[in-house]
């Protein structure tokens, strides 16, 4: 059963059936109305969307007195009658899928999260994970741009998410982080920021052009791989298959079961130039390191800001790792302050 803007809406759902897909078919045929909603359940597994079996989804969207919308929602067991979640006053963004074509022609997807402002922060994903980013981290960072005033759009690379398939390469990432840049700048947004975790962090400053007001890096990986850097990421096995085959499978940490990564990226990361990377940033930096980080030493932030200047911030903060998750609200207040002084 839906309750939807306090109307009743009885849905029998077979098993296996998308609960979005479910939710539109029932909506539009007894309401004639267009697909208002979607509900997302179990997104970090393999099968996500679908709608658990034997539960009952009651859903109420209203406006609070600050005009926003908020929903309440619970889920409950048929069998037991029991309350197994239950949510109330959350807050609904306005959010939309997107699709860019990157210069190759393959297809982009992200999610756009609107307010009434011509400045957008693109956010672009670590090695091996895809918009969403670890535990959701990127889809909370994006609501709260959207609560200070700024769009955002979180997207896939290409070979990850939604998105068409590539091989992992810099140069692949590179390309597709420009063209949703030019894609930006052609539906009108004014300021363009770029926000970047790790892997994604070293891709926005490769993908720097004048036109892009600050780039906010989390933990990026703007220099070379250490030494033991193969070590840590792959396989003795994967490695000869590199070497055979020029390309392997990859276990993802996304929504895919795997990402398919090129021998070029390894050569990329191997022979990466920090100096020739950061020499010609000309906007305001904010980098983000802890100090316990295992994956990206925090003296490739501290080298970043020498190399940049005086228009770049380091902040350090402790027990962070390398994601941050624990740290997401420190991260969202000090970016926002920060974007508020500079933009």
């Amino acid at each position: 059963m839906i309750k939807c803007m306090g109307k009743k809406v009885e849905i029998n759902i077979v098993d296996g059936v998308k609960l979005g897909e479910a939710i539109k078919g029932k909506i539009k045929d007894e309401q004639g109305t267009k697909d208002k909603f979607k509900i997302f359940f179990n997104r970090d597994s393999k099968d996500k969307n679908i709608f658990p079996k034997g539960v009952q989804y009651f859903l109420r969207i209203f406006r609070g007195n600050d005009g926003r919308k908020y929903k309440d929602h619970k889920i409950i067991n048929r069998e037991t009658g029991k309350i197994t979640h239950e949510e109330k006053g959350e807050r609904i963004f306005n959010m939309k899928k997107v699709n860019i074509k990157n210069s190759r022609g393959l297809n982009l997807v992200g999610d756009l999260y609107t307010v009434d402002s011509d400045k957008l922060v693109v956010m672009s994903h670590g090695f091996n994970y895809d918009r969403h980013e670890k535990n959701e981290k990127f889809s909370k960072i994006a609501k709260r741009l959207s609560e200070a005033g700024y769009n955002a759009l979180p997207f896939d690379f290409s070979g990850s998410g939604e998105s068409d398939d590539s091989p992992l390469t810099i140069a692949n990432y590179t390309d597709d982080l420009k063209s949703v840049i030019k894609w930006a700048k052609d539906k009108g947004y004014k300021d363009v920021i770029l926000f970047g975790a790790s892997l994604g962090g070293l891709v926005s400053f490769l993908a720097y052009d004048k036109n892009i007001k600050a780039i906010v890096g989390l933990a990026p990986s703007t220099d070379k791989a250490e030494s033991d850097w193969r070590d840590k990421h792959f396989s003795q096995e994967e490695l000869k298959k590199f070497e055979e085959k020029g390309q392997i499978n990859y276990a993802s940490k996304g929504i895919r079961d795997y990402i398919v990564i090129d021998k070029q990226y390894i050569e990329e990361r191997e022979n990466l130039n920090q100096k020739k990377v950061l020499e010609n940033i000309n906007c305001p930096v904010l980098l983000f390191h802890s100090d316990d980080d295992k994956f990206v030493p925090m003296s490739v932030s501290e080298n970043a800001v020498e190399i940049i200047g005086n228009k770049a911030e380091l902040y350090f903060t402790k027990s962070a790792g390398h994601a941050f998750l624990n740290h997401i609200d420190e991260v969202c207040d000090k970016m926002i302050k920060w974007l508020e002084e500079k933009i």
